[in-house]
């Protein structure tokens, strides 16, 4: 058996291990119809058919194993709910797992909102015949060809139904979403872009147009969390929200047909180069921002309080505990601030998940792995 086949039936193991002792912690934040065993399966599965997540830091696999279970949303598998992404972080200089909601998952937390009855995302080719009318009365016609050759994508676009029995579109064009893909942070090593955008590309349209869609929903706070995760993969995030505006009945009022567009006549728009809107832009008259010149002006916005809580004094002396059996193997280089730097964490917000990530480095460090290697960006080489 080679060094490298060795090697990697150690992490396997290790990530195994971890993630079994580490189903017990998500036994009171994972909802009722996701069973943790399944779970816990899923992710192991979704790491064996992407072995690089195997290079990935074990703080960071924890964390979205956490995170999968918070939200219910199984990795991988044919539902497409989470994707698992491996990318590089050339602070760090190792691989970070990066939890990356699908469109399907986003689709499935939106239906549990109260305002919200359906919703779904379609991809138009150059061979559909696509109508979209904008104004006092808006209107969109969608007729996809079905042979089997539709042509390249152009656009796409994302319908909503609220349970008030208005309805909602929002469209995009292909040079907005390349826009937007452009600005992925998933790389690898070399800059290129790995994961869902390339293995899913067209499902990856569908959850740009629902994410712009989701500007006008009332947010449930699991919904607002997968929203805050696929953000972190971008590298610029969203700017102000835009404004909700009334679209009753706007897709079943009678009304003329509007002129259908000639999809390969389209000419490519300019690229977006921020995924912010003006909140005033294209809002009715009525809407429009305005205040009492005699009233105080109006204040900011107040900035939403950090998600995560402190640390209870345990588990900092947990962390300590654990932080001396690791320095008595790698020396004194090895000390808090040191991992602070490597979770990207200060002590005093870690949690049971990081005292999880600690047990699997001191597991790799008593496995035979070289500090180097567990500890690239402090050593100076290798990768996790």
């Amino acid at each position: 058996m080679s060094s490298d086949t060795r090697s990697l039936a150690t992490k396997q193991k290790t990530f195994r291990d971890l993630i079994e002792r580490a189903r017990s912690s998500i036994t009171d934040i994972i909802p009722k119809h996701l069973d943790p065993e399944r779970l816990s399966k899923t992710m192991l599965l979704a790491m064996t058919r992407q072995p690089l997540l195997y290079e990935c830091s074990v703080e960071s696999i924890l964390q979205a194993y956490m995170t999968c279970a918070e939200l219910g949303l199984e990795p991988g598998g044919v539902r497409g709910y989470m994707y698992l992404v491996p990318f590089w972080n050339n602070k760090l200089r190792c691989y970070e797992c990066q939890p990356i909601p699908g469109y399907r998952g986003l689709m499935h937390l939106a239906r549990s909102c109260q305002n919200i009855a359906y919703i779904t995302a379609r991809v138009v080719y150059a061979a559909d015949r696509f109508e979209v009318t904008y104004g006092l009365t808006e209107n969109l016609l969608h007729e996809p060809c079905l042979d089997d050759n539709r042509g390249p994508a152009v656009c796409v676009y994302a319908v909503a139904h609220w349970r008030t029995g208005e309805k909602q579109f929002e469209v995009l064009t292909r040079s907005q979403v390349e826009s937007i893909k452009s600005r992925s942070r998933s790389r690898d090593k070399n800059g290129n872009i790995v994961g869902p955008w390339v293995t899913d590309e067209d499902e990856m349209w569908r959850k740009t147009a629902i994410r712009r869609l989701m500007k006008y929903m009332e947010l449930s706070e699991s919904l607002e969390r997968a929203i805050d995760l696929d953000d972190a993969q971008y590298a610029t995030h969203r700017g102000p929200e835009r404004a909700s505006v009334n679209m009753t009945g706007m897709l079943n009022a009678p009304q003329e047909r509007g002129p259908v567009i000639d999809i390969g006549a389209i000419r490519p728009a300019e690229p977006v180069v921020t995924d912010t809107e003006d909140p005033a832009s294209d809002a009715p008259p009525g809407d429009l921002p305005w205040f009492d010149p005699d009233s105080d002006p109006p204040q900011p916005d107040k900035p939403k309080k950090p998600r995560t809580k402190p640390a209870p004094p345990s588990i900092i002396d947990q962390a300590d505990s654990i932080i001396a059996d690791i320095r008595r193997v790698c020396g004194p280089q090895i000390d808090r601030a040191a991992i602070e730097g490597h979770i990207g964490l200060p002590v005093g917000q870690w949690t049971e998940a990081i005292i999880l990530a600690l047990d699997g480095i001191l597991m790799r460090l008593s496995a035979g792995e070289s500090p180097s290697d567990v500890f690239p960006s402090v050593f100076g080489g290798g990768t996790i």
